[in-house]
């Protein structure tokens, strides 16, 4: 989507520099080693996937990357859950 509105006329361009700042910095994390990769929703905002095991680490290390930027780890739910008293 973000690539379909940047090659419109006019462009559009949701990005902001602290996207493209997280962005580079999900990289640079994967070159050490540590497995992070990004992904966006529709705005600016990026989400970054990692391995359960290693979430506190690469929440640790964009934060030491990203002072200014809100992080918080998020984990699976337990999954659907039936109310049986309503049947």
């Amino acid at each position: 989507m973000h690539a379909a509105m940047m090659a419109s006329r006019p462009a559009v361009l949701y990005w902001l520099p602290q996207t493209v700042s997280a962005l580079n910095a999900v990289a640079s994390i994967r070159e050490t080693g540590l497995g992070a990769w990004s992904t966006m929703d529709a705005g600016p905002n990026v989400k970054v996937l990692t391995d359960g095991r290693d979430a506190q680490r690469v929440a640790d290390e964009l934060r030491n990357r990203l002072p200014d930027c809100e992080i918080a780890v998020h984990r699976p739910g337990s999954g659907v859950q039936f109310d049986n008293s309503m049947r």
